[in-house]
């Protein structure tokens, strides 16, 4: 038996940082959270979740500003970042900086769920 994926979630919002958390757990996986950007680089480069779920907009590091750290990183190179937030303006920025998806909030959680499953399907399958 297989462990459970980890799936690193950063949002500045606690509610929906736990929200997220509850989700994610009930369907199986494993999360880690972060409150900002510089948690988020601080929590993956010594082990590389097998997804990360990021905001884009948060204080102390922001999420394109993170994805770029983590895209230049050997380590975390090809994990799967899925990007969030409520200004659609950003999605073009967040597939430039490395997104490999972006989600506009707020998101049907289903969604959110298909998304992930797809994205770590693909990463097993590559």
């Amino acid at each position: 038996m297989s462990a459970a994926p980890t799936l690193l979630v950063a949002d500045d919002d606690p509610l929906l940082r736990r929200l997220l958390d509850t989700l994610l757990t009930r369907a199986g996986y494993r999360t880690i959270l972060a409150a900002d950007g510089a948690e988020l680089i601080t929590l993956a480069l010594p082990a590389p979740p097998d997804l990360i779920l990021t905001d884009l907009s948060m204080p102390v590091l922001d999420g394109l500003a993170a994805m770029r750290q983590l895209r230049a990183d050997p380590r975390t190179r090809t994990v799967p970042i899925l990007a969030q937030s409520a200004c659609p303006l950003l999605g073009a920025q967040a597939v430039t900086a490395g997104a490999s998806a972006f989600m506009l909030k707020p998101f049907p959680l289903d969604d959110l769920l298909a998304l992930v499953a797809s994205h770590l399907s693909f990463r097993r399958d590559a």
